[in-house]
C-alpha cells in the first residue's frame, strides 16, 4: 500500500506554490490547527499520542531530520496493509468555505466519489483518503475501512519558513467509527440536488458514533 507519507507530497507542493510570501511557522502551524475539524472522528483537534510530525521534524540516528515523520498510531495502521481505494476525495467537511469543492457547483458525483460511496455500502476494507487544500493549509483525513467500522485520523499543515522541514503539520488522535447504515450510503449514490451530495461527501456524516481507540486491523 503505498505510504502516508508518501501521498503528502503532491498536496505539499500545491500548498508552497500558493503560499503568501513572507508567511511564518507560527501562522501557519496557527492556520493548520484552525482548519482540523472538531466533530468527532473527522480530525479531532487532540494531537495523537506521540506525535512528532512537525516542521522541526524529528532526527535519525544518523543526525539528519525526518521531514515525513507519522505518529506510532498511523505507522500501525499502514502496517494493516489496507489498500488504497478510489483516488483523493474533495473533504466537504469545509463545505461553503472560500475553497470549494466540484459538487458545489452542482457537478454530478465523479468516479471517486462514487467509488467511495460503494466501498462505505458494502464495507469492503481499504483506505479512503479525503483532502482539503486551500492557501497555506491542507488537510488530509484518513479512513481506514475494517468491517462496519472505520478507523480514523487526520493531518493538518502548512507551509513553515525557515523551518527545518519547511512544513508543520498536527495529527488527529486515532479514532474508531461505527459506519452509519449500508442503505444510507445506497441512497446517496442516487442523490439528486446538490445539497445532498455535498452532504453525503462529508466524511463528518459517514459514522454514527466514533471515540478515541487504539489502532487495529481488525474490527
Amino acid at each position: 500500500m503505498e505510504s502516508v507519507t508518501a501521498r503528502h507530497l503532491g498536496p505539499l507542493l500545491v500548498a508552497l506554490a500558493l503560499a503568501a510570501p513572507g508567511c511564518t511557522g507560527d501562522d501557519a502551524t496557527t492556520a493548520a490547527s484552525a482548519t482540523t475539524s472538531s466533530t468527532g472522528a473527522t480530525g479531532s483537534s487532540t494531537s495523537a499520542t506521540g506525535s512528532d510530525a512537525t516542521g522541526s521534524g524529528s532526527e535519525s540516528s544518523t543526525g539528519a531530520i525526518e521531514c515525513d515523520a507519522v505518529p506510532d498510531d498511523v505507522a500501525a495502521l499502514e502496517a494493516c496493509g489496507l489498500p488504497s481505494a478510489c483516488g483523493t476525495l474533495y473533504d466537504y467537511a469545509n463545505a461553503g468555505q472560500s475553497c470549494v469543492g466540484p459538487l458545489e457547483d452542482g457537478s454530478p458525483y465523479n468516479m471517486n466519489e462514487l467509488c467511495a460511496l460503494d466501498r462505505l455500502a458494502t464495507r469492503t476494507p481499504g483506505l479512503l483518503r479525503a483532502s482539503w487544500t486551500c492557501p497555506d493549509v491542507v488537510t488530509d483525513r484518513y479512513i481506514y475501512i475494517v468491517g462496519d467500522v472505520a478507523y480514523v485520523t487526520s493531518e493538518s499543515g502548512g507551509p513553515c519558513f525557515g523551518c527545518p522541514c519547511d512544513w508543520s503539520s498536527s495529527w488527529s488522535s486515532v479514532q474508531r467509527c461505527e459506519l452509519r447504515p449500508a442503505a444510507d450510503f445506497v441512497a446517496c449514490q442516487e442523490a439528486a440536488d446538490t445539497a445532498s451530495r455535498v452532504a453525503c461527501m462529508d466524511p463528518t456524516m459517514w459514522f454514527i458514533a466514533c471515540q478515541d481507540a487504539p489502532p487495529a486491523c481488525q474490527p
